[in-house]
């Protein structure tokens, strides 16, 4: 417990001023070819860990099966650390504020880690209770994670919460 897991720099720092509009911040680690902004706010919305009401950091999901680092040249995996941010939530809000509250006490129990965001745009992992070598670790994502996942996969009409531990 308390122990450091991951330590990697944010790809991005994806903002939402208050006044309205959008706009990103990239890492300077990571290449030109790999900076879409459409796509920080589209599908690699689902790796962000949100800082503030107005930031949120977005470590882009570049691995082999996705491809996105090979058509860009260059080489894969850029480093096995950095693959902490693909820690999954134990459960999921499946639609409707009625499973909200199930999913909380679900997720939380459930979750033996949890991400962080720095500064200084760096992501971290850490242990909140002790994890036995090979346990998977799951963090939780939050309610308001999950509803704004169904929305942008329009599966609302789902209901109740979906528990990891009770697929295995």
């Amino acid at each position: 417990e308390g122990e450091l897991l991951t330590c990697y720099p944010g790809d991005a720092l994806a903002y939402t001023p208050k006044g309205g509009g959008e706009g990103v911040i990239w890492g300077s680690h990571v290449p030109f070819e790999l900076q879409d902004e459409d796509m920080v706010f589209g599908d690699w919305a689902d790796y962000g860990v949100t800082a503030s009401d107005t930031y949120a950091v977005i470590a882009l999901p570049i691995t082999g099966e996705l491809g996105y680092v090979a058509e860009a040249g260059y080489p894969d995996p850029i480093d096995g650390g950095y693959a902490g941010h693909f820690s999954n939530d134990a459960c999921r809000v499946l639609g409707g504020e009625e499973s909200i509250a199930e999913y909380v006490i679900a997720s939380s129990e459930a979750a033996n880690a949890m991400h962080n965001s720095l500064d200084d745009c760096h992501m971290v992992t850490v242990a909140t209770k002790s994890i036995k070598a090979g346990e998977e670790i799951f963090v939780t994502y939050g309610p308001d994670y999950w509803l704004e996942w169904y929305d942008r996969q329009d599966l609302n009409s789902r209901e109740g919460f979906w528990d990891t531990e009770q697929e295995n």
